[in-house]
């Protein structure tokens, strides 16, 4: 979310452009949908009270949260999938420590963090730290396996992929169709 919503009444989002030229509704309506995950329609008769709401929620999440993303990061999903972007105008504690617990770069993602981060972690989670466990294995017909084992049989079954990390290669094999993945199977047998 890059726009400051609280500068404009509905009917501007509603009709208005930016100083670009382009419709503030657009933007509106996917931020709108980052932060309360369904969507809004501009020519519904409770599309003002729906702006203050969206108003409210982000001003809130702005004051409860010291964490302010990267300008790179602004707008990331919370995770791999999900529907809910986070923006340093929707940030909330719970969302930037998910962040730093599961996403790859943790802090890296970060321009600012709160003073008391330790203390946040430890109610967040079990871990005081910001060191994201990255996973090792992929995970093939209920087994785990090592990336070099996962690439040799990806060689081996003629599965065209240049991915060389963990979520690269499992979202490579579960891309598959049946065909391949039975065909994994059987290499995998064989060893």
């Amino acid at each position: 979310m890059q726009v400051d919503w609280t500068k404009y009444k509905a009917e501007e989002i509603r009709s208005g452009t930016d100083q670009n030229g382009n419709r503030l509704f657009p933007q509106f309506a996917q931020d709108y949908h980052s932060v309360f995950q369904t969507d809004v329609c501009p020519n519904c008769k409770d599309f003002p009270v729906k702006v203050q709401n969206f108003l409210i929620k982000i001003k809130m999440s702005k004051e409860e949260s010291n964490f302010k993303l990267k300008e790179k990061y602004d707008g990331l999903p919370l995770e791999f999938g999900s529907q809910v972007y986070v923006s340093n105008a929707s940030i909330t504690n719970e969302n930037a420590l998910k962040l730093l617990k599961t996403h790859p770069k943790g802090k890296d993602l970060f321009q600012t963090l709160p003073d008391n981060l330790d203390a946040l972690l430890a109610g967040y989670g079990s871990a005081a730290n910001t060191t994201v466990d990255k996973p090792t294995t992929v995970k093939m017909f209920e087994k785990e396996y090592s990336i070099e084992d996962v690439k040799s049989l990806f060689e081996k079954a003629e599965v065209k992929s240049n991915a060389s990390s963990v979520n690269g290669l499992q979202k490579a094999f579960d891309a598959q169709s049946d065909e391949v993945k039975e065909k994994i199977k059987t290499l995998l047998a064989a060893n």
